[in-house]
């Protein structure tokens, strides 16, 4: 795994939770358990970079053991509300390719909100994308639960609600039977990109490939979710 650079992205805003990347869960702050996951699949610390924007954050971070050589500031305008991952991914991977003078052939996104990671998922990452040249990522994804034939929409120009399937004539009422089950969600345990596909501005690209977890899906985003 040492062309494999590990990113977690950890900002200090939070709507739904203050602090959430930093707050206590099972015993241990939230980063901590993603920090502690790369260290116990024998990563090294050169290869992992966790990206903030808080000097409080990075205080706090060796505080609860966590090498500063592993932590990276980013610029307060990587981490508004709306800022999309692309950019946050970008300067950690280009800051950490001129610091340490190499290249990393995969840049892997880590999220802390997303805890619960099953042993072998980084191995079962790197192997798709091995075994397949052509896939220009991989991330962790789980069979949804509510099928999207059976998903409506309200309207934003009227009160009326449309089905979230609309090439297809009245999917609600087509029988069970006959609906297409290969619908997945993308969960945040793990995100694998190639270095060629982030040089050309993304994280994903246009052939993405399915790293299937079956495991419990954790997933931090209000104080409810603290409590799984």
């Amino acid at each position: 795994m040492n062309n494999v650079l590990f990113i977690i992205p950890a900002r200090s805003g939070s709507s739904a939770i203050k602090n959430k990347n930093i707050i206590d869960w099972k015993g241990k702050p939230l980063i901590k358990h993603s920090f502690d996951y790369l260290v116990g699949q024998n990563i090294s610390l050169n290869n992992i970079c966790i990206s903030t924007d808080s000097d409080k954050y990075i205080e706090f971070f060796q505080q609860i053991g966590i090498n500063r050589a592993c932590i990276l500031k980013r610029p307060s305008s990587l981490a508004e509300n709306l800022v999309v991952d692309y950019p946050v991914i970008l300067h950690a991977w280009c800051n950490r390719e001129e610091l340490l003078k190499r290249k990393f052939e995969f840049i892997a996104i880590v999220r802390p909100t997303s805890p619960n990671r099953p042993k072998d998922i980084i191995f079962k990452g790197l192997e798709l994308l091995n075994k397949d040249k052509e896939l220009t990522s991989v991330r962790a994804m789980r069979k949804v639960n509510e099928n999207p034939f059976r998903i409506w929409r309200k309207s934003k120009k009227n009160k009326y609600m449309h089905p979230l399937i609309h090439d297809v004539f009245e999917p609600g009422n087509i029988p069970r039977q006959l609906l297409d089950q290969t619908f997945y969600y993308q969960s945040g345990e793990l995100e694998i990109v190639r270095r060629s596909t982030l040089q050309l501005g993304s994280i994903s690209g246009s052939n993405v490939g399915i790293i299937e977890v079956t495991e419990k899906n954790i997933d931090i985003d209000t104080p409810d979710d603290l409590k799984c």
